[in-house]
């Protein structure tokens, strides 16, 4: 089946790299998203893979360059379509979130087109749209891609259970079919709350597995997270049968079916005490804060016997800023 998004076009058999061209600038430039189409030369059904919707979360989008330059559509039963850098204005700006409306990507879901964005300066909304709008219309399942960006480490999937128990059945599969150590699954009755929440795209996509990938942080590029990513990728893609094989799953995965965040009261120096997928029991010690004079204003101890799947590894931290997430641990559902 051909595929056509914006002006770009593959046929059965085709591999092209182009730019959607979502909003327009004050100048009348237009705001360019990459996207590449990988079209496979069998049926099969199109797995969207999207990166960057926090503009400084890089691993995600060293993976999807490898897979772009990678993949040989003859070899594929369906499709890949890849987007490198969903938040194109955040990432020419180095930032999470674009300078212009400072509007969270990731937060703002389904959007809105232009005509009824809620926001004085609404670009972000709009953007969110026009891919919600391509996303409706090609992708069979789908996968957001995330890091803790500059301020921390984080290995896990995670998705929101679906109203219909079978989408839930095929989300949760394709959850451990990447072979993470640590899956951790959201329930969510409000349904504004189901209509925004990152990783899921709300109601908008609810009758497609959707899971996010988060793994690594930092600044630059890390090899080892971009192929672990790849490797969880190229796991998911064979799972949907769009390249033969099996999945590689070599380690231990732990189901995490509740979360807590750990935030302190205090500012100040951070030293933690931790590792990702380490488990805890209640009242543990994580880490501390300490003054200018290595003086301790602030233990920070854990909430909930589990596992830590993220926490924050820069040096310092301000009152309420996000230190911690920790799932508690149950048994692995069924699938």
């Amino acid at each position: 089946m051909t595929i056509t998004i914006g002006e770009l076009t593959a046929r059965p058999g085709e591999k092209v790299t182009g730019f959607l061209k979502p909003v327009q600038w004050y100048d009348g430039s237009y705001c360019k998203v990459p996207i590449a189409i990988v079209n496979g030369a069998k049926d099969g059904p199109t797995l969207w893979i999207q990166c960057a919707s926090h503009g400084n979360e890089y691993q995600g989008m060293a993976a999807t360059q490898r897979l772009i330059k990678e993949t040989n559509p003859a070899d594929l039963s369906g499709a890949l379509i890849l987007v490198p850098v969903l938040n194109i204005i955040a990432f020419n700006a180095q930032l999470r979130s674009s300078p212009v409306d400072g509007l969270d990507f990731n937060r703002n879901y389904p959007g809105a087109p232009p005509e009824k964005v809620m926001h004085i300066l609404g670009h972000t909304e709009a953007i969110i749209h026009a891919m919600v709008q391509e996303i409706r219309a090609h992708a069979d399942a789908m996968i957001d891609t995330h890091d803790a960006g500059p301020l921390g480490d984080d290995t896990e999937i995670f998705y929101c259970t679906s109203p219909d128990e079978e989408v839930t059945r095929r989300t949760r599969a394709m959850a451990f079919a990447t072979g993470n150590p640590a899956i951790r699954e959201i329930t969510l009755s409000n349904p504004e709350d189901r209509a925004k929440y990152p990783g899921m795209l709300g109601a908008v996509i609810n009758h497609i597995p959707n899971i996010t990938i988060e793994i690594g942080g930092g600044c630059s590029i890390n090899e080892g997270y971009a192929a672990e990513m790849h490797r969880e990728y190229t796991n998911v893609i064979k799972h949907l049968g769009i390249l033969p094989g099996e999945p590689q799953i070599d380690r231990e995965q732990t189901f995490m079916n509740s979360t807590a965040m750990v935030r302190p009261r205090h500012g100040g120096i951070l030293r933690m005490r931790i590792k990702v997928h380490q488990r805890v029991v209640k009242g543990e010690v994580l880490g501390e804060i300490t003054d200018f004079f290595g003086n301790v204003v602030e233990e920070l101890k854990s909430p909930i016997d589990g596992m830590i799947y993220a926490f924050r590894n820069a040096a310092v931290v301000a009152t309420g800023q996000w230190c911690v997430s920790l799932g508690g641990v149950g048994p692995k559902p069924k699938f």
